[in-house]
């Protein structure tokens, strides 16, 4: 029995996963072949392929950061297609909602600190990466405009550019190293910046010999970089690769353009398995090496052997974000219940089953909102309602990790009784009940459906509708629709990401 805690689930007859053509299937494929080897390898079974409402709500939340709408759901669970699923990852890979979702994630990961995201230089680095998304850029190039766009001219105000990053990081070479290393090689290279340390595979001297490719350039350079200072300036470093190799004088190249060429180099290992961890731990709720930015010797693959496989596929691809999330999407092991039975192993580093994943801020903002009916308002409306998304959002601030999220007693109250969710349970100011109570055509069982749908993005079971019918029956249709729509937006299955 797959996970619902507060009500019965509605499981279909799962198909057999379909996988995507061309390369992204070999990739699938292989995934598959690591996994399934390591779960048996522990004397264990996986877990069986998801219901299609399960892995429809699934991959909404993923990759748009959102549940379904009622629609959108319909059609999906009424299609019988064999290959529905990978149609559904196909089209939703596609979908403007997508490259802004990954938009503001890129904004999340590059601009830390919460006051600094509400910054106009923050919008303008996620209108930028909105647009590398829906351009599908190159990893390599994404992240090479990322780290070099400082050294050209401050953008304009009508100008989208990664700038954000280096202002976030206060345009201080030693912030801009740590966090450069940390994002896109998973390595803590910070640990080392006040001394070394005796079991440490990185020094002092590799610390500030990265951040000296960030001190600024000299007006007029000559002959070499410009070394920093440490240690009260009793001692300086010169650029030099972490991988020990020296920087060499290229005229015309400033020292930051130069490392965002060698960290992006495609035999650069370091840098493709970093950029799939992260994107395994995205979509997996973990990664392959967990935290995503400890990449140490004490703190092993679970999967090494994938793990080096998938970075060298994304480098033979090209960098090609989209392929590569496209082929972990379309595996069985990403379509897998989240379901705990005693023949599949509890270990999340064995990827048996999905992670339970509570949603984040934004994803219960958007999926609450999108039940009541207000994802699709107008410019007034939105505006008006930024000060109780921000609210929202700050309430619900949590762990960079999904699978350690927790949700506090304030954030419970906050869904139960915050503003947004008295207005859209309101019979008189809810968009959904006011739409459904005012259909005559509809028959209490469609719109008893819709609200499932709308929230659970599934139908709901016999017992579940004659639950609602005898809730009508207690206190009219009116009142019944507005506490079903509570009840069904306050259980932990539409808080939770399985």
């Amino acid at each position: 029995m797959r996970f619902v805690p507060s009500v019965v689930a509605f499981v279909l007859v799962a198909p057999k996963v379909a996988l995507a053509q061309g390369p992204a299937s070999a990739i699938s494929v292989r995934i598959d072949e690591s996994i399934e080897k390591a779960i048996h390898a522990a004397d264990a079974k996986p877990a069986p392929i998801c219901s299609d409402d399960e892995f429809l709500r699934r991959i909404f939340l993923d990759l748009l950061g959102r549940t379904p709408k009622v629609r959108e759901a319909r059609d999906f669970l009424e299609d019988r297609t064999h290959a529905r699923r990978s149609k559904l990852i196909h089209d939703l890979l596609s979908h403007p909602e997508h490259y802004r979702y990954f938009g503001r994630l890129w904004r999340e990961v590059l601009v830390s600190e919460p006051a600094n995201r509400k910054s106009s230089m923050a919008e303008s680095l996620e209108a930028w990466a909105r647009e590398a998304m829906r351009s599908n850029m190159a990893h390599d190039r994404f992240v090479r405009e990322i780290l070099a766009c400082a050294t050209e001219r401050r953008p304009g105000a009508d100008d989208n550019s990664p700038y954000a990053f280096h202002m976030a990081n206060e345009f201080q070479p030693e912030l801009l190293a740590a966090a450069s290393t940390r994002t896109f090689l998973g390595i803590r290279l910070e640990c080392a910046q006040c001394h070394d340390h005796p079991f440490a595979k990185w020094k002092q001297a590799d610390f500030w010999s990265t951040a000296a490719f960030f001190v600024p350039a000299p007006k007029e350079p000559r002959s070499g970089y410009a070394p920093i200072a440490y240690m009260d300036g009793k001692r300086s470093a010169e650029p030099r690769f972490v991988d020990g190799a020296p920087l060499r004088w290229t005229s015309g190249k400033s020292a930051r353009v130069r490392f965002a060429e060698w960290m992006t180099r495609s035999d650069n290992r370091q840098f493709a398995r970093a950029s799939v961890n992260r994107l395994w731990a995205q979509v997996f709720g973990r990664g392959l090496v967990d935290p995503i930015d400890d990449f140490d010797d004490g703190n092993a693959a679970s999967h090494p052997q994938l793990l080096d496989e998938l970075a060298d596929a994304f480098v033979k691809e090209g960098f090609d974000r989209k392929l590569l999330l496209r082929a972990m999407l379309n595996s069985r092991t990403y379509q897998r219940s989240s379901a705990a039975t005693e023949d599949v192993p509890a270990d999340p580093r064995l990827f048996a089953r999905m992670s339970l994943r509570p949603l984040s801020a934004e994803q219960l903002f958007d999926s609450f909102a999108q039940a009541i009916g207000e994802s699709d308002r107008n410019f007034a409306e939105e505006r008006a309602r930024a000060k109780e998304r921000e609210a929202f959002l700050t309430r619900f601030a949590g762990p960079d990790r999904a699978a350690d999220a927790r949700t506090s007693v304030l954030q419970a109250l906050s869904l139960m009784n915050g503003s947004m969710t008295a207005r859209g349970v309101s019979p008189e100011k809810s968009r959904m009940l006011r739409s459904l109570l005012g259909a005559p055509f509809l028959s209490l069982e469609s719109k008893i459906e819709t609200l499932y749908l709308a929230t659970l993005a599934r139908f709901p079971v016999e017992r579940e509708m004659n639950r609602a019918r005898e809730l009508v029956r207690m206190h009219g249709e009116t009142q019944a629709l507005a506490d079903l729509l509570w009840v069904l937006a306050n259980t932990a299955e539409f808080s939770v990401n399985h």
